[in-house]
């Protein structure tokens, strides 16, 4: 399935600026200011689509949760995607956001580290 969407994104965490889990220039990130990461991810969806199916005008947030010293610090993450799309767009807009669809995000902190999904 091909995809793209465009629009903003915004992050908040309680680590300082910048995240130390962020990767740059291809080198994994390490551990969080405070040995636990609280944060918020948000996209706004302005354009976008998974094959057929349009995406613009959706919205969906990630809140995450890890702890540096738990065994592999699995993140704990819980997706909200917007109910205004249907069941396409929704299902859509989670895969694109957990990384089933690959691409871009994939060398995003919560899909290249082991996670629990909880909802």
């Amino acid at each position: 399935m091909s995809w793209r969407i465009a629009g903003a994104y915004f992050e908040s965490c309680n680590c300082e600026a910048i995240c130390p889990c962020r990767m740059i220039g291809g080198v994994p990130g390490g551990r969080s200011t405070y040995g636990i990461c609280y944060g918020a991810l948000s996209w706004r969806i302005d354009e976008g689509h998974a094959d057929d199916v349009s995406l613009a005008g959706l919205a969906a947030a990630l809140t995450v949760r890890y702890d540096d010293d738990e065994p592999g610090s699995p993140w704990s993450v819980l997706l909200h995607v917007d109910e205004r799309g249907d069941l396409a767009q929704r299902s859509a807009v989670e895969q694109i956001l957990l990384g089933e669809l690959g691409g871009d995000v994939l060398r995003l902190p919560w899909i290249r580290k082991p996670r629990h999904v909880i909802d």
